[in-house]
């Protein structure tokens, strides 16, 4: 079986760890070594291009990859502000700063360390100081309307939120004991949030579980979505993952309304129980990583999904299956879901996805912005792509199978 995972990069750093934190964090990079398996060119100069993107990449085409994420990396890190964030529309963060900065930590970078160091510790203090007294995590506080209700903080924040959350416990135990004392406070303050919010009375039984939007009433049937509940669980499990205590029946109810997105007469995962929307590439992988991350691993909802996917095409760039469906958001989910599902499905997908994601890299190391989100800027989309593309190394738990 040819296996698409790359070998563990273990980027230690040289001295000894401050705190008892960076020393599990260098017992967690050595235990999830994996082993290799790459296709055998015929010559030493065959298979260095993605030509054939059905079978496993070779040596020559990971180390495209490879270089492709570091073009990124060093791109992103020159378009960081003097605060610590990156580029992006106020009320866009700290969502886009902390997809920027996991994009170091799924390369193996570390706060502190090496050339990325100082990038990383200033994108986190930046994050910190975006945490309003709710436990909100969003610059924008949610009172602070915008007539552009696709900018309004009440609309971004419940993004703002669960990303810069995961963010948060994936970067949690890696820096100085004090700092990591800080984060810890902030995740505490923001799994209280979430919590709160997903208790908040549902006006309809079907969205019980869910989240959706932060003080606004929504005037359509739906009270919750799988594109914001999918991130609220992600945040769910990283926090566990991190020694939070988590309420199983939080995750319990978020799994029901997770369930209850897929649609049978589809194959696939939806927008809302009751929401209009045809099913996208996006939500397909929301749907199986929220499985995935709940314990719940080759469901028969996973696998109709996983084939749905499979049924679509990420083979034109920035092409989408709908006006609905945005690419780079799609790649990002779906790579994360079909490395949980591993096997034919992970092989089928992840070589064809890297010959069209490295293809258009820009000479300067970006990738373009999202056809419908491009207020959002390009650290937004070049961040989900080279997280993608991270998946298979496993350098941050959230994405470790």
């Amino acid at each position: 079986m040819r296996v698409f995972v790359k070998p563990l990069a273990c980027l230690v750093p040289s001295g000894l760890f401050s705190d008892i934190f960076g020393m599990a964090l260098a017992l967690m990079v050595f235990t999830l070594t994996r082993p290799t398996v790459l296709a055998q060119p015929a010559d030493p100069g065959a298979g260095d291009d993605f030509s054939d993107p059905m079978t496993a990449l070779t040596q020559q085409q990971w180390d495209k990859v490879d270089a492709a994420i570091d073009r990124a990396l060093a791109w992103i890190a020159k378009q960081q502000r003097a605060d610590g964030s990156f580029p992006t529309f106020d009320t866009g963060q700290p969502a886009v700063t902390s997809l920027a900065t996991m994009a170091f930590l799924a390369r193996g970078h570390l706060p502190g360390e090496g050339p990325y160091g100082a990038v990383i510790d200033d994108a986190i203090e930046f994050v910190l100081t975006c945490q309003q007294p709710t436990g909100l995590l969003a610059k924008v506080p949610t009172s602070q309307h915008q007539p552009d209700w696709g900018m309004d903080p009440r609309r971004t924040a419940p993004y703002n939120h669960p990303i810069s959350s995961v963010f948060l416990c994936e970067v949690y135990g890696m820096t100085s004991r004090d700092k990591s004392m800080r984060i810890r406070r902030a995740i505490e303050r923001a799994l209280d949030f979430s919590l709160a919010q997903q208790r908040k009375p549902k006006r309809f039984p079907q969205d019980e579980g869910g989240w959706r939007y932060v003080d606004y009433v929504t005037q359509d049937n739906t009270d919750a979505d799988l594109s914001i509940s999918s991130w609220q669980l992600m945040f769910l499990r990283s926090a566990r993952n991190a020694g939070f205590d988590i309420p199983s029946d939080r995750i319990d109810a978020a799994v029901g309304y997770v369930q209850r997105c897929f649609k049978p007469r589809f194959g696939s995962f939806t927008y809302g129980v009751q929401h209009p929307q045809l099913p996208s590439r996006a939500m397909a992988g929301a749907g199986i990583v929220a499985l995935s991350l709940s314990g719940l691993h080759e469901t028969d909802m996973a696998r109709s999904a996983a084939n749905w996917i499979l049924a679509q095409s990420f083979d034109k760039y920035r092409g989408g299956t709908s006006h609905q469906d945005q690419f780079h958001y799609g790649v990002y989910h779906c790579s994360l879901a079909m490395f949980q599902m591993g096997g034919h499905f992970w092989e089928r997908f992840y070589p064809r996805v890297v010959r069209v994601l490295v293809g258009n890299q820009s000479s300067q190391g970006h990738w373009q912005p999202e056809l419908t989100l491009e207020a959002y800027d390009n650290v937004y989309t070049t961040a989900l792509v080279v997280n993608a593309l991270c998946v298979p190394y496993q350098l941050i738990p959230i994405y470790q199978r």
